[in-house]
């Protein structure tokens, strides 16, 4: 009589053991939506669905809200995420992420709401200069803001997009690149934002809200190529400037 041979277990188990162990040491890519009632902190887990803080090559989602929402990218996040996407469809209301610590973007930023706005910004109350970086750069279509905000240390250090060894372009295509009031202990001199990387402009508006500043300069530095087909550039005080420190622009 044939008798079919047995595996041992250690043989047949052997190749899900080695696959378990690779998945297990890889960085596996994932979708996370932020899932708390309201205005939260990125680093804290249970604000998300799943249960994870998203970070480098995951895809971060906030959904609509509708109510006015403010998520705090806090000092515990990691510094990197694959994809940042705000998808507002309320209308009258501002769905944000405030930027309280540097941030790498692994993909392009787009913002953009056929109704109510997606915005992020970029230290609205911090007392040193932090770095919003996407080297496949930053969309600002209709409804969409990008908030370069106040200048609130002792320096007039600015708070910039991209870095001088990682340019991010902001093209601006109907939405608002905002250099916000200066609201700290910074109050003579000249204080300046920058975007580290070329910028150009169809339609929208690049904006200077300096109502709450003094009467010193606030500048918005813009060290890449620039091109300016369209759109407004307007400003509350007449101290606000806008410097293109390129040799190449339009």
């Amino acid at each position: 009589m044939f008798m079919k041979p047995r595996l041992s277990p250690s043989r047949s188990t052997r190749p899900a053991l080695v696959l378990l162990a690779a998945l297990a040491g890889a960085n596996l890519s994932f979708a996370q939506t932020w899932n708390a009632a309201g205005n939260g902190t990125w680093s804290t887990a249970g604000n998300w669905n799943p249960a994870t803080v998203p970070g480098t090559g995951n895809t971060a989602t906030l959904n609509d809200t509708s109510s006015n929402r403010t998520v705090t990218y806090d000092s515990g996040a990691s510094g990197t995420v694959g994809t940042l996407s705000i998808n507002q469809t309320t209308a009258n209301i501002t769905n944000t992420v405030d930027l309280q610590r540097n941030l790498t973007l692994q993909n392009a930023l787009t913002l953009g709401a056929s109704a109510g706005t997606e915005q992020v910004i970029v230290g609205s109350t911090a007392s040193t200069g932090f770095q919003l970086t996407s080297s496949n750069g930053v969309a600002l279509n209709s409804g969409g803001v990008l908030a370069l905000s106040a200048t609130t240390n002792t320096l007039g250090n600015g708070f910039q997009a991209g870095s001088t060894s990682a340019n991010t372009a902001i093209t601006i295509a109907g939405g608002t690149l905002l250099v916000q009031a200066t609201t700290g202990n910074f109050t003579t001199g000249a204080a300046s934002n920058t975007v580290n990387g070329s910028l150009s402009m169809t339609d929208g508006i690049i904006r200077f809200d300096n109502v709450a500043g003094t009467a010193s300069d606030r500048r918005l530095d813009i060290r890449g190529n620039v091109n300016i087909s369209g759109g407004a550039i307007t400003a509350d005080r007449s101290t606000a400037l806008l410097q293109f420190l390129s040799s190449a622009n339009t």
